[in-house]
C-alpha cells in the first residue's frame, strides 16, 4: 500500500460570531433549502475557488507522538502519520458513521498537530483573504478566521464522496484546504452549491499549496 499520496490540513473558517441561536435540524434544513432557492437566482458568482500560494513557507508540522516530519511528505513518514491516524468518519444526522464505501481516508486529530513555523499564520492569512476576496465575502476578511478542523491523510485511491458540509463551529460559512507538498500525481475536487459547481484538477503540490 503507497502512502505517499497528498497529506491535507483542512481548516473551518469562521466570521468570528460566537452567538448561534438554537434550532432543530428539521429548520435547519428548511432554512438551508430557502437559501437554496435564492442562491439559484443570485447569478454565476463563485462558489469555490483555487489556486497557489506564492512564497508559501513550510508550517514546521510536528505530530504527538511522532515528532518533526519533514515536507515534502515521505512514504516512511507517511507510513508513520498512517499509524497514529484513525479511519474518517462522516456524519449522517446526528450519527458519525466509518464506511469505506463512502469516505476512504484517515485523519489525524487536531490536538496531536503543532505547525511550530512562527510564520505559517501569515500563508494561512493570505490564503483566507485571497479566498474571501474571489467569494465576494462580504465585510471580505477584517472578520474571517481561519480554524484547523483536521489533518487528513489521503493515500492512493482514498476519497470522499459527494457530501454536504457540516456547521463545524459557529459561524461557519466555508471550508478552507491546504495541500502541502508531497509525492503524488494529481488531485480532484468537485465544489457545488445549489446548481452550481466546479471541478478542480490540482497538479501535484510539489510545485506549491493549494486553497480552495
Amino acid at each position: 500500500m503507497k502512502t505517499s499520496n497528498a497529506d491535507i490540513r483542512s481548516s473551518a473558517v469562521s466570521n468570528g460570531n460566537s452567538e448561534s441561536p438554537s434550532v432543530s435540524m428539521k429548520e435547519t434544513e428548511e432554512i438551508k433549502e430557502e437559501i437554496d432557492k435564492y442562491l439559484e437566482v443570485i447569478g454565476d458568482g463563485f462558489v469555490a475557488t483555487s489556486g497557489a500560494i506564492p512564497m508559501a513557507v513550510n508550517p514546521g508540522l510536528s505530530i504527538k507522538g511522532l515528532g518533526r516530519v519533514g515536507l515534502p511528505l515521505s512514504n516512511r513518514d507517511a507510513k508513520d502519520l498512517v499509524k497514529l491516524s484513525r479511519e474518517a468518519p462522516f456524519g449522517k444526522g446526528d450519527q458519525k458513521l466509518v464506511d469505506q464505501s463512502v469516505r476512504k481516508t484517515c485523519e489525524i486529530d487536531p490536538a496531536q498537530v503543532q505547525l511550530c513555523n512562527p510564520q505559517w499564520p501569515e500563508t494561512v492569512q493570505y490564503a483566507v483573504s485571497k479566498t474571501v476576496q474571489q467569494l465576494d465575502v462580504l465585510g471580505r476578511d477584517s472578520s474571517v478566521r481561519a480554524h484547523l478542523h483536521k489533518l487528513p491523510l489521503y493515500e492512493d485511491g482514498g476519497f470522499f464522496k459527494t457530501h454536504r458540509d457540516t456547521e463545524k463551529a459557529p459561524g461557519l460559512f466555508t471550508t478552507l484546504v491546504i495541500m502541502s507538498p508531497s509525492i503524488t500525481k494529481v488531485a480532484r475536487l468537485l465544489c457545488g452549491l445549489a446548481r452550481r459547481s466546479i471541478h478542480f484538477r490540482i497538479p501535484s503540490p510539489m510545485n506549491s499549496a493549494t486553497p480552495s
